[in-house]
């Protein structure tokens, strides 16, 4: 299989510096499309906002998912989305990922991606409010993360998967000492250590304002959501049956916020869902997975005065 240099990475996270405007994207989730003829390589924006939404049509390609290592970063200006950057990181193990096609995956050198993942963590290391990052790899979270990362005083939003008992530790720590936490999200098998830790903080915390109605904490799928009412989010799982599940905002919810997040647990495309509007239009149609769970999220001021309902 080919390798990537790691002047490609470079140029993926250059890429990646500049910022959004407030006003036309409210969203950007970028994997690497490789181009197995061409060999041509870009980022692709998939979901965009620019007064509609626009349906993306980014799985009929053969595009590459850097998904051991995944960092976004939400900077935060007066209360609005400035920017939204993402970092996808392809493990040598995930190389036979695929899409229910038979297709060529580039494997990634494994110097160049120890280099790359020094880079990020030392460009994207969590110093903002309004921050959000999940490391899946065991190896980075210890040492990029948990051993260099400043105090993070102002983190607002946390979404962390579970790499051993370091990160439970993590955890822990981050609840004592984030004031301005909003919106957490743990993926992965969490220990009722955590969990209890987890309840126990939202009831007695006083910087935080609890409400049961908008709160999920679901255990069913081996992860963990707690929302806060600072954050209105519609928050959905689908199960691992081949098809489209599809949901109706009207039937299920009467969702007027920001964010949108679906996870998928499956390793191909044919779990395909699809979230309508009620009136019948399609408002995002979202395909794949992999094991960590495909994601996909959209923020928008314009989305308060949305009517959905």
């Amino acid at each position: 299989m080919d390798t990537l240099p790691f002047a490609f990475y470079d140029a993926v996270i250059s890429s990646l510096d500049d910022p959004l405007p407030v006003t036309s994207i409210g969203s950007l989730w970028s994997p690497i499309a490789m181009d197995h003829i061409q060999k041509r390589i870009s980022i692709s924006v998939c979901f965009r906002f620019n007064g509609r939404f626009e349906e993306c049509t980014f799985m009929k390609e053969p595009y590459v998912y850097l998904n051991a290592f995944e960092f976004v970063d939400l900077l935060q200006k007066d209360g609005r989305f400035v920017r939204i950057k993402s970092v996808f990181i392809m493990d040598s193990l995930s190389a036979n990922l695929h899409w229910g096609r038979s297709t060529k995956w580039t494997r990634v050198d494994r110097s160049a991606r120890k280099r790359l993942l020094q880079a990020v963590a030392a460009k994207y290391r969590p110093a903002t409010s309004g921050l959000l990052y999940m490391p899946t790899c065991k190896r980075t979270l210890q040492k990029h993360f948990l051993k260099k990362a400043p105090p993070m005083a102002n983190l607002s939003m946390l979404k962390l998967g579970y790499v051993g008992r370091r990160s439970e530790k993590f955890l822990q720590t981050t609840l004592q000492t984030c004031p301005h936490l909003v919106d957490l999200t743990l993926l992965g098998s969490w220990t009722n250590n955590v969990k209890d830790a987890i309840i126990d903080f939202i009831h007695r915390s006083t910087n935080l304002s609890f409400d049961a109605r908008t709160t999920q904490i679901d255990f069913d799928y081996q992860e963990i959501t707690v929302i806060f009412d600072h954050w209105k989010r519609l928050r959905m799982a689908t199960d691992e049956q081949p098809g489209c599940k599809t949901w109706d905002f009207q039937a299920r919810t009467t969702f007027t916020g920001m964010e949108l997040i679906f996870y998928t647990s499956t390793l191909t495309m044919n779990n395909m869902f699809r979230i309508e509007h009620p009136r019948g239009q399609t408002v995002l149609v979202v395909s794949g997975g992999t094991q960590y769970g495909v994601w996909a999220s959209m923020f928008s001021r314009t989305w308060k005065d949305a009517n959905l309902n």
